[in-house]
């Protein structure tokens, strides 16, 4: 942005136009940097960024490397010499005919590298990428980092950040995270084992009912405790006034007689 040159003394003028020069000729050379590295890059292919670091002691490889990147994206014919450098590295990641409109939009209204920013996002803000689905695996580790991170939390709050009078934060953190693996693998060994004895429970609970069909007499003997059980819960119920202790009584001792019938007593 120009400051107001009528408002400014000959030599603060004159200070203010060298000043702009420099800002003009430091976007130029970012320009140029990028470009001659593409023009090593297709001729020699490696070590190029090698070379170049030797040359720019000052640069690391990843700002060569993105001089290099704006300088591909944003075409020789498309840059606006009113507009930094930053302003079209910020353009750079879309088509040439939408970097055109942003660009001759920030050159006309002057816009800082701020309120170009603020443009972008709010013109074409970037696709919402989607959250990728996780497995069985990566979820257990999701679990387990979230587990990780709030008990290191807390012990940060009770011994403070140096931890110096027992380990070291390393030391603990690999301990701890050693720990939960083998609880969670415990969980998971658990659950399984729960469920392995859920089927056998179900199985034999289907094969008693296959059995009770075959044989008439223990269908009419199980018929009758029933009977017998919802009779007494009717009266004794805690849901009628009963008592619980006495209804849990009665629901052993129909368990234990129907156990009885399909052994056939």
């Amino acid at each position: 942005m120009r400051p107001d040159a009528e408002a400014l003394d000959a030599k603060k003028k004159e200070w203010i136009e060298r000043g702009l020069t420099l800002a003009h000729n430091d976007n130029l050379r970012q320009f140029e940097v990028g470009d001659w590295l593409i023009d090593g890059v297709e001729k020699w292919t490696q070590g190029v960024y090698e070379d170049a670091l030797k040359i720019f002691t000052g640069y690391r490889q990843s700002t060569l490397r993105n001089l290099a990147s704006v300088s591909r994206r944003v075409d020789l014919s498309l840059r606006n010499d009113k507009l930094s450098w930053a302003h079209h590295k910020a353009v750079a990641r879309f088509g040439p005919d939408r970097q055109k409109e942003l660009l001759t939009k920030a050159a006309e209204e002057d816009l800082t590298l701020l309120h170009f920013h603020e443009h972008i996002a709010e013109a074409y803000p970037p696709p919402a990428k989607p959250k990728p689905e996780l497995s069985h695996e990566e979820r257990r580790y999701e679990r387990l980092k979230e587990a990780l991170n709030h008990v290191y939390f807390l012990y940060e709050r009770d011994y403070g950040r140096d931890a110096s009078r027992e380990v070291s934060n390393e030391k603990f953190r690999a301990e701890m995270h050693a720990d939960l693996e083998k609880f969670l693998s415990w969980r998971i060994e658990t659950h399984e084992k729960a469920k392995k004895r859920r089927q056998k429970r179900e199985e034999e609970d289907q094969r008693r009912r296959e059995e009770l069909k075959s044989n008439p007499r223990t269908s009419i003997e199980r018929d009758i405790i029933s009977a017998g059980r919802r009779a007494l819960a009717a009266k004794m119920h805690p849901d009628k006034g009963g008592d619980t202790a006495v209804m849990a009584d009665i629901n052993a001792a129909a368990d234990r007689l129907e156990h009885q019938a399909d052994r056939g007593f």
